[in-house]
Order: structure tokens, then C-alpha cells, then sequence
């Protein structure tokens, strides 16, 4: 081995050591799986290394990479274009879209099952964000953390309001995760709203609950008997109905 060179996993490897630990076998075990012809007569020579160590080296050859992240990179061509970190998020939701789908022409419209299922992806990552902050606010009563969640809450509302067009017309789990982030965000960090973000906020969520409402009654729809309609949906509106009783007294009961 060089002296620039990086160690080879076979180079570091100690024998005995794993790095992994599965529980003891609870089935009994079953032999004569696989013929004889294609089992291995001899056993694998792999490097044998604690966890730690597996991780490290890994860890280690990932810092030895040079690009724009980590210092001057002169972009020569068109191969070694710069990508803006929100093109790798925002890529990942449609990666799996096909590329024969029909194409939105400046409206909403189906796209296929993935691109419906955008709405669960982002429902999901604000349900997750509100109840992290909200958390944190309620365990710790740190002002930041209630300024910067009421914020966020409040922006969530504005940006994802049920009149939205891929809210409207998108998968209804989806709309539930969306609930559910308003449904904790109101209830955990509505005392570090102002007045009129919580109203804001507010009328938004009774907005989700009438669309709810409205669908419930009709049975056309294609996810009227679907579980994640009844389940997501259906508990997240529960959920945002109970958060909203001091907002809406007299609605409240017809929610819940």
C-alpha cells in the first residue's frame, strides 16, 4: 500500500470480527434449500470488521471526493453542470413517474399514480415537521421555537390551502397528512401565534374539514371505500375537528 493510498477493506480486516448482529433464530431451520450444484464449495473469503470500523472506512473515501460542495470547482462543460440542491429534492418525488404519463399543461391534472401521491410526500413532510417543532415547543416553552413553528404553520396553511388544485383533485391520504400537520400545529403552537395567524390558520383547516364533509356524503367517489380514505383522511379530520373546538364552537360538534 502507497503511502497516498487508501487501505482496502481486505487490508483492515480481523478475523472473528461482525458487523452485525442478528437475533437467534426462532423457525426452525430448513436444509436441502438450494441443489448441490450451486453451492459454494468453499467458503466466501470476505473482510471481517467491527461496525464502527465499516463506517469509518466508508465514511473516509466519501471525504476523499472533490466536487462544487466542498471547494473551487471549475464547470467546464455541459457534463459538469451545477445542479442546485432543490432539483435533487424536488427530482426524487418524480423519478418514478413514467415518461409516457400525460403532462400537466399549466393546470392540474393526473399525471399518474405517482405524481397524485406528491401530495402524500409533501403532506407527510409537514405533518412530520409540524409535530417535531410543536414537540419541542411543548417540552422545552423556548420562545424561538415557538415563533419560527407558528411560522411555519402559518406558511404551511397559505401554501396548502384544500382550494389547491393537487390538493383538491389529488390522493386523499395525502389531504390527510396535510390535516394532521394542521391539526398539531394549531394545537401545539397556536398560544405562539398572533391573532391573526391562528385565524388564518384556522379558517384554512375548516376549509379541509367541509371539503371532508362534502365527500363523505358521496359515494362516487373513487376513494369513498378505499382505507387510506377513511383511515388517513378520515382520523386526520378527527384529529384537526378536536383541535379547532375553541375556533369553531358550533361546528365542532357536527365534526366530531
Amino acid at each position: 500500500m502507497t503511502r497516498c493510498a487508501f487501505p482496502l477493506l481486505f487490508e483492515i480486516s480481523k478475523p472473528g470480527r461482525k458487523a452485525y448482529d442478528l437475533p437467534a433464530l426462532d423457525v426452525p431451520r430448513k436444509d436441502g434449500l438450494l441443489p448441490d450444484a450451486v453451492k459454494a464449495e468453499k467458503a466466501l473469503h470476505l473482510p471481517e470488521l467491527a461496525e464502527v470500523d465499516l463506517v469509518r472506512h466508508f465514511v473516509g473515501l466519501s471525504r476523499r471526493n472533490f466536487g462544487v460542495d466542498n471547494g473551487f470547482y471549475p464547470l467546464g462543460s455541459c457534463t459538469m453542470k451545477y445542479n442546485p440542491k432543490i432539483d435533487e429534492e424536488v427530482c426524487n418525488n418524480f423519478s418514478g413517474l413514467h415518461p409516457f404519463a400525460d403532462r400537466a399543461r399549466g393546470e392540474y391534472e393526473p399525471e399518474g399514480r405517482h405524481a397524485a401521491l406528491l401530495v402524500h410526500s409533501v403532506g407527510r413532510k409537514l405533518s412530520d415537521c409540524a409535530e417535531t417543532v410543536g414537540f419541542a415547543y411543548q417540552i422545552t416553552g423556548r420562545e424561538d421555537l415557538g415563533r419560527h413553528g407558528a411560522a411555519f404553520v402559518y406558511a404551511m396553511a397559505k401554501e396548502y390551502p384544500s382550494t389547491r388544485p393537487e390538493i383538491a383533485k389529488g390522493f386523499a391520504g395525502g389531504r390527510g397528512d396535510v390535516m394532521h400537520g394542521l391539526a398539531l400545529g394549531y394545537d401545539w403552537l397556536g398560544d405562539a401565534m398572533t391573532d391573526a395567524q391562528r385565524q388564518e390558520v384556522a379558517a384554512v383547516a375548516k376549509g379541509y374539514l367541509e371539503q371532508f364533509g362534502e365527500e363523505f356524503e358521496n359515494p362516487k367517489n373513487w376513494w369513498y371505500k378505499v382505507h387510506n380514505y377513511n383511515g388517513v383522511n378520515g382520523g386526520a379530520a378527527g384529529c384537526l375537528a378536536l383541535a379547532l373546538h375553541d375556533a369553531y364552537p358550533n361546528e365542532y360538534q357536527a365534526w366530531v
